[in-house]
């Protein structure tokens, strides 16, 4: 007789893997990336003042364009500003 699977081991051989695909953060430059996550870094420790965070994603995103980065729509940049 066969041995049974523990429930764990049955949902992970029924669940299908998805391949990650890179972050708008992850497709840039290594130095600009750096730099946005040290922006990203600065101001989750509150140390941009009263700084919104609607705000600080539509100023990264104006500042990626104006050096011809692609860049998502500000939803994104704010859920990436407030993740890790």
């Amino acid at each position: 007789m066969a041995k049974r699977l523990s429930l764990r081991e049955e949902v992970l051989s029924k669940a299908t893997r998805i391949k990650r695909t890179p972050s708008w953060c992850d497709r840039l430059p290594d130095d600009l990336r750096q730099e946005l996550l040290a922006i990203r870094d600065e101001f989750q420790a509150g140390q941009m003042g009263d700084m919104a965070m609607g705000e600080l994603a539509r100023g990264i995103i104006a500042s990626m364009q104006d050096r011809g980065h692609s860049m998502p729509k500000p939803r994104q940049v704010v859920l990436w500003l407030g993740g890790r």
